[in-house]
């Protein structure tokens, strides 16, 4: 397969970064990561669904994760013969 020039890579395990916030709403609920501990923050949605917040408090931004964990460790070797040659761990 070719790639044109591009060398694929496949997130195989851990939740995906959906969204990073230039916008820290931590700090607008007088939760700033600063004054604060590395607690676990979740983000709900309208469907009741919870996306863990990682916050990074040196640019003062919110990285937003996917709510299902992706887990394709089983599926690697049939990535490698479709052109996949690297392989990302997501760790929060």
């Amino acid at each position: 397969m070719n790639f044109h020039g591009v060398t694929p890579e496949v997130v195989i395990q851990g939740r995906i970064p959906v969204m990073t916030s230039e916008y820290c709403p931590l700090g607008d609920l007088d939760f700033c990561v600063r004054e604060k501990e590395q607690d676990r923050v979740f983000l709900k949605d309208r469907k009741c669904k919870y996306y863990p917040i990682i916050k990074n408090p040196e640019k003062c931004q919110s990285v937003i994760l996917s709510q299902k964990e992706t887990d394709l460790c089983r599926k690697k070797d049939d990535l490698r013969k479709a052109g996949v040659s690297r392989f990302r761990i997501y760790v929060e």
